[in-house]
């Protein structure tokens, strides 16, 4: 037998829909997925820092230094990024030791995603060098809002 669509019956599948929808929205808005007229879909980088994890050379000394570095307005910050962007940071570092050193790998505390570094790592800083640059791509996820960027470029080898 099949049902006869009554006035009720469209009724409540007319609730039901709104409701479903309405739910989907609000969660869209919840996630930051959709944005309500008037808010904002930027990401602020309020400043940055770079540290480096290393070892010590026989004397106690850093291998590389600075050890760590802050950035602020002098070097361009607070930065405005939209959701979904993307920007760019040089960093610069030192080898203070008499040896070659490897920085590893690099990560980036959230909503920031490393995209690339240039040159790549892992990367062997010669004995002495004192300009050493790399050119880090990170990307910005998450929600909007205002975060600082914490950046660890790491020199110590990897467990195997």
């Amino acid at each position: 037998m099949k049902r006869k669509w009554t006035r009720g019956r469209l009724l409540a599948l007319g609730v039901v829909i709104a409701a479903v929808a309405v739910s989907a929205l609000l969660v869209g808005i919840g996630l930051g997925y959709l944005v309500l007229p008037g808010q904002s879909k930027n990401v602020v980088v309020a400043g940055a820092s770079r540290w480096i994890a290393q070892g010590t050379t026989s004397s106690g000394r850093l291998w590389f230094g600075p050890s760590l570095v802050s950035f602020n307005a002098t070097n361009g910050f607070p930065l405005t990024v939209p959701v979904g962007g993307s920007f760019s940071l040089v960093v610069q570092i030192s080898n203070f030791d008499n040896q070659t050193h490897t920085i590893y790998f690099a990560t980036a505390n959230s909503p920031f995603t490393i995209l690339s570094i240039s040159p790549g790592l892992p990367n062997a800083i010669p004995a002495s060098v004192d300009d050493a640059s790399f050119v880090v791509d990170l990307g910005v996820g998450g929600s909007a809002g205002t975060y600082d960027l914490n950046l660890t470029l790491n020199a110590l080898a990897p467990e195997s």
